[in-house]
């Protein structure tokens, strides 16, 4: 810990013996450089403390940042500083399609805003990890002609699913892009497909789709 510190004040003493009223590009960029061999030898004292608490692997630290933190609110620059690694979103997404980890997010909930994740349940849900597995299937459903087309793979996924819903993100994998999503969920509504979004209570604040019934309406 104690060489994690001298590495930050070494940083903050770099910067503020900076001239910025005669600094050149090239001299920023020399700046950088040793600012960039101080947070490395930072990052090893962090990882050293790591070492001796047994908080080894940045996935293990953002779960269980998030069950400290449940149910509230987390930022992506907390859970970057949690992770100490460029990849912590990538991690996230791990927890939550391949383990199950209900963490909502801006694509999920409309009272959340971009960057901000929230751990809804303490252990993982079986149906979410279930509906990912259908998701990943969906994704690559093939078809005589190669692999189905956006709207094809929404609507397949939404009668596997049925009754139960799935959130928007999701569905954006399913379909490839959020374009793709919304453009396609507009066209099974026009084609007569009753889907019920979870905003349509009026009290819900995720974002989730289901088929009402089976069948269409012509």
């Amino acid at each position: 810990m104690q060489r994690a510190a001298r590495r930050l004040e070494a940083i903050a003493a770099e910067l503020k013996d900076v001239d910025t009223s005669n600094l050149s590009g090239d001299e920023w960029l020399l700046v950088r450089a040793q600012i960039g061999n101080l947070t490395a030898d930072f990052n090893e004292g962090v990882a050293d403390v790591d070492r001796i608490l047994g908080t080894t692997g940045g996935q293990s630290r953002i779960l269980r940042y998030f069950q400290l933190r449940l149910g509230e609110v987390v930022t992506k620059d907390e859970l970057s500083g949690v992770a100490g690694i460029y990849e912590w979103a990538r991690r996230v997404r791990e927890l939550r399609m391949d383990q199950g980890w209900a963490i909502q997010s801006a694509v999920t909930r409309s009272d959340l805003r971009t960057g901000e994740y929230v751990l809804t349940k303490d252990h993982p849900d079986e149906a979410l990890a279930h509906s990912w597995s259908v998701a990943r299937s969906m994704r690559n459903l093939r078809t005589v002609g190669g692999v189905a087309s956006p709207r094809v793979r929404l609507l397949e996924y939404l009668k596997v699913l049925y009754p139960e819903s799935a959130d928007s993100e999701q569905l954006e994998y399913v379909a490839g892009t959020a374009a793709q999503f919304v453009r396609c969920m507009d066209e099974l509504l026009d084609e007569g497909w009753q889907i019920v979004t979870g905003s349509d209570d009026g009290i819900s604040t995720e974002k989730t789709y289901r088929l009402a019934s089976l069948e269409r309406i012509i």
